[in-house]
């Protein structure tokens, strides 16, 4: 069953399901949920954002707040997902399609194919959130499926 949870933790869960999954099994949900969370209260610590302005994210709307896209860009940053502020799609489409199911890893593949060649943004906090955008906008539905709550 799926269930939507807050849309800025979609490309956390990607990554970190391309990132720490390994062929045989990936990590239970429990462990994913309880990963999810700390992350999420780590972020809004760290940024003081308002936990309102995370859950107003549902379903594609992206406040122009600073503190919502850097709290985006902390979720990346402890999902392991950025270099140096940059998003390493490459990593992300190697690493989907040696690990993930097929059907999941072509996705991925699909959408990092697209979303790789946003534009780096100045500020890396913004460039975060272009790149959230980018997946929501090229499919939606792997995008809520990274959400299993």
């Amino acid at each position: 069953m799926l269930i939507q949870s807050c849309t800025v933790f979609n490309l956390s869960i990607l990554f970190v399901s391309v990132l720490y999954c390994s062929v045989e099994s990936a990590l239970p949900e429990a462990q994913m949920k309880a990963f999810k969370k700390q992350i999420k209260n780590q972020c809004v610590q760290k940024t003081k954002i308002d936990p309102a302005m995370i859950e107003g994210a549902l379903n594609g709307n992206f406040p122009e707040d600073h503190k919502f896209e850097c709290f985006v860009k902390c979720i990346m940053d402890k999902s392991l997902v950025t270099t140096k502020g940059r998003i390493d799609w490459k990593k992300i489409q190697t690493t989907s399609k040696a690990m993930l199911p097929p059907k999941l890893a072509k996705k991925v593949e699909a959408v990092a194919a697209v979303c790789k060649d946003i534009e780096l943004q100045e500020d890396l906090c913004k460039h975060a959130v272009a790149a959230t955008k980018c997946v929501y906008e090229n499919d939606k539905e792997l995008f809520k499926f990274m959400n299993p709550e």
